[in-house]
């Protein structure tokens, strides 16, 4: 049996889980719905699990633990969640891609501040532009861009215009 890789997905609510749910292929995959709360993510988890019935879904209600589990972690929340999200995972996100999905401007400011936060992982952002099926990835780690650009539904390339992906 092939071995699966394991995608965290750190999201404010459901609405912002089920918005990477529908930017990324999660096909085959472990899927870790982190919860800010207990009891969060079951309508998330529903709805991956009817449109994904190859993956493994999951709510784990500690971010810690389920961002050390992760071989690729996938962020969307908000402005002022950065801080003391990157605190609570840091030390699990040595070496991992943190990928930041964003959909307003300004994706070079915020991958260099969540870099500045995880010195250590391989940081990412995603703008998607205009809410179209597009994204713009920024970040400093070449195989990780591309690693990014496959898992993508949509479009992308990076901030200087290389396309890729799907």
């Amino acid at each position: 049996m092939p071995i699966r890789d394991t995608i965290a997905i750190v999201a404010s609510d459901d609405e912002k889980a089920l918005e990477v749910a529908d930017a990324v292929w999660l096909n085959n995959q472990r899927v870790l719905l982190v919860a800010k709360y207990p009891g969060q993510m079951m309508q998330a988890l529903q709805t991956i699990q009817d449109e994904y019935p190859l993956a493994e879904v999951e709510v784990m209600d500690c971010m810690k633990e389920g961002c050390w589990e992760a071989d690729l972690i996938l962020l969307n929340i908000e402005e002022e969640d950065v801080v003391p999200v990157a605190s609570l995972i840091r030390e699990v996100a040595v070496q991992k891609p943190v990928v930041r999905l964003i959909w307003d401007s300004d994706a070079t400011a915020k991958m260099i501040r969540l870099q500045q936060l995880m010195t250590h992982a391989k940081v990412v952002v995603a703008l998607q532009m205009n809410r179209t099926c597009n994204f713009q990835l920024t970040g400093d780690d070449p195989d990780t861009l591309r690693g990014i650009q496959t898992i993508l539904k949509c479009k992308s390339g990076d901030a200087n215009g290389v396309s890729g992906g799907r």
